[in-house]
């Protein structure tokens, strides 16, 4: 089956019915098999596998490709995009080194212990109270990876940035040749044309500084030449 890796984006379980599975539909004019999980959208030429979507279903992809500018913002060689890619991210089985892969921490309001001591003077201080920033568990959400167990990557890809992961679910079945990147200033979602492949990848917000256990890289003009 071609495009058989379009199946790795569907979200069955999602509420949202359009990322159940692969569908085909008319998008900006011509019959395409489409799926997403709403992060990362593909788009290519239509499968006869592909059930037909939904009217909405293409009402909701030509409108977020209505933000796009479709002035070309750079030209890279899908190879060397691939090539990039594959270098700087992680092995899968990496793991956070602050909570060593579990996605918790010891809680430093109750030092680890899930409780405080009750200050009524009624009981003598003999009873405990669960603390309340834990609720009681005496651990919370790593504050490196945010609970994901894994260090977080982000890539700098025209004038947004994007999580790794969520680009690594395309980048690798673009076809070879080159590829063309579009982007609209203000909401910075990337769509990147490559043969008769069209994929969007949404963005995500980044603070001014580094955090712990995040790693930003660069696509620059210079790596695409």
């Amino acid at each position: 089956m071609a495009y058989e890796w379009l199946n790795g984006l569907s979200v069955p379980n999602d509420n949202r019915t359009i990322t159940h599975a692969p569908w085909t539909g008319p998008i900006r004019g011509d019959l395409r098999t489409v799926a997403t999980n709403g992060h990362v959208l593909a788009m290519v030429p239509p499968q006869d596998w592909a059930e037909p979507g939904e009217p909405k279903f293409t009402a909701s992809v030509e409108q977020v490709l209505a933000f796009t500018d479709w002035t070309p913002l750079l030209t890279v060689d899908v190879g060397t995009l691939k090539a990039w890619l594959a270098d700087i991210l992680p092995p899968p089985e990496a793991k956070c080194s602050a909570c060593d892969g579990t996605g918790m921490e010891k809680c430093e309001a109750c030092d680890g212990t899930g409780e405080f001591e009750c200050s009524c003077t009624e009981c003598g201080n003999e009873h405990t109270s669960d603390c309340e920033d834990c609720k009681g568990k005496g651990e919370w959400a790593c504050g490196a990876c945010q609970g994901h167990k894994r260090t977080k990557h982000y890539l700098r890809l025209g004038r947004g940035w994007f999580a790794a992961d969520k680009v690594a679910l395309v980048v690798p079945h673009l076809p070879d040749g080159s590829a063309v990147l579009y982007q609209k200033n203000e909401e910075r979602q990337l769509v990147i044309v490559a043969g008769e492949v069209t994929v969007l990848v949404m963005p995500v917000r980044m603070g001014s500084v580094d955090a712990p256990q995040e790693v930003r890289h660069e696509f620059s003009p210079a790596i695409a030449a």
